[in-house]
């Protein structure tokens, strides 16, 4: 049986609400998972980026790596929240608190 995803509705809705697409300003967005909930990936701010459904579909059709090249918006949100590539040019998380 699939384990159920944990999920911080509260955040979530919460950004879904307060924010718009960091790419195209656009105000209904969804969530993405930087790194995937079944990757081990969290409900935490850092790991959470809202994108209207055009761009969240784009990306995941793209990948990370491509889809941060494409758009520096995207790639200036994933360095100012710890992210980084690192020598396998994989996106990670660096938390440097």
């Amino acid at each position: 049986m699939k384990s159920k995803r944990i999920e911080n509705r509260v955040l979530i809705d919460e950004l879904k609400e307060k924010h718009s697409c960091i790419i195209c300003g656009n105000k209904e967005v969804d969530i993405h998972h930087i790194k995937t909930k079944k990757s081990g990936g969290d409900d935490v701010p850092y790991n959470l980026v809202p994108l209207c459904r055009v761009h969240h579909s784009s990306l995941h059709s793209m990948g990370i790596k491509k889809f941060a090249k494409e758009y520096i918006l995207f790639e200036a949100f994933l360095l100012y929240f710890g992210w980084e590539l690192n020598a396998l040019n994989k996106w990670v998380y660096n938390n440097k608190e």
